[in-house]
């Protein structure tokens, strides 16, 4: 098994920290939703953020628990879907989880 899929099998909770209210509605932006997944994967598994291939949302996250989105992990060698789950929120912050799919090793 290559390094990357042991990368590619790890589920992860992440704790989103950041968020803007935009005519009433909370949302992360999708930038802040995959700078929180590099960060999770540096803590995770000690990789420098630098070294971490790119990692990429289709759009904001909605704060409304339920929410989710499907984000890529392009490690170099091959992608990975990124869901990401909206969890909870607490107050003016939205926690979320993530799970990189690893259904193409089964």
């Amino acid at each position: 098994m290559r390094e990357s899929t042991g990368l590619a099998m790890a589920v992860l909770a992440v704790i989103g920290l950041s968020l803007t209210a935009c005519s009433g509605s909370l949302s992360l932006s999708a930038e802040t939703v995959e700078q929180t997944i590099e960060k999770q994967l540096s803590t995770d598994f000690g990789i420098p953020v630098e070294e971490i291939s790119d990692i990429s949302c289709p759009s904001d996250l909605a704060g409304e628990v339920g929410t989710t989105m499907v984000c890529t992990l392009d490690n170099g060698l091959d992608e990975f879907d990124v869901i990401v789950t909206v969890t909870s929120i607490d107050g003016s912050t939205i926690l979320f989880s993530v799970d990189i799919d690893d259904s193409s090793f089964e």
